[in-house]
């Protein structure tokens, strides 16, 4: 099975010229409005972007600075219909990728790493292999 992404590893991406095709195409839409609208409506539609872009910056805002919500995921099943109407407490489901207690490490729908999964005085612990912030 081919792996999601190459953990430990950090994608090199030249966000340069993706942000210059940006900024010029955004440039061409601000020059075709402005030849279409009044200056009053320009600046009415300006000042009503930038509302709306620091409201939508608020809202994604995290809520405790510094704290990001992340799952451990052991493995995955398979099922079919028929085993899913099956499911009854004691009931056994396979995982198809899990081995040897290694988990996944995901956070904002994201795998962000690797673990294996541990006791640690008596709780469940994860010790991290792999992470990529």
């Amino acid at each position: 099975m081919p792996k999601a992404s190459t953990m430990g590893k950090k994608a090199r991406f030249d966000f340069s010229s993706a942000e210059d095709r940006i900024d010029a195409v955004a440039r061409n839409a601000e020059a075709r409005l402005r030849a279409l609208v009044s200056d009053d409506a320009f600046q009415n539609l300006r000042d009503f972007a930038r509302e709306r872009l620091a409201r939508e910056k608020r809202n994604r805002a995290i809520p405790e600075p510094g704290r990001v919500s992340f799952q451990v995921r052991l493995g995955r099943a398979k099922l079919t219909l028929e085993q899913v109407a099956a499911l009854d407490v004691g009931v056994l489901a396979t995982l198809l990728d899990s081995a040897n207690g290694q988990v996944q490490i995901w956070s904002e729908g994201r795998m962000r790493g690797r673990g294996a999964l541990l006791v640690v005085d008596g709780k469940l612990a994860v010790g991290i292999e792999e992470f990529e912030g």
